[in-house]
């Protein structure tokens, strides 16, 4: 690989860092390669709400829940009965 700047439309990584909106952390030198992350930013992943009890279990059944149920249940019911009858089907023609 040649390391030579012959082409102008190539960058290396780190030139191409450079020319981000500084998106990326920037490195803190006495820092051992580190990132140091922005003070603005808010840390990445879920934030657990912190209002949510679930001593007796049953939070989560709101109507919305039920309704879910329900029409699950029926799916299921609906699924085994055509899965018999095709069974049957498949008996009674051979």
């Amino acid at each position: 690989m040649n390391n030579d700047q012959d082409e102008p439309g190539k960058l290396t990584r780190k030139q191409y860092r450079e020319l981000k909106d500084g998106k990326r952390p920037k490195r803190d030198e006495s820092n051992s390669g580190e990132a140091v992350p922005p003070v603005s930013e808010q840390p990445i992943g879920r934030n657990k709400p912190e209002n949510v009890t679930r001593e007796d279990g049953t939070d989560y059944k709101t109507p919305r829940w039920h309704r879910i149920n329900r029409r699950l249940n029926i799916a299921m019911g609906i699924l085994i009965a055509l899965i018999i009858i095709v069974y049957l089907i498949l008996i009674f023609i051979n």
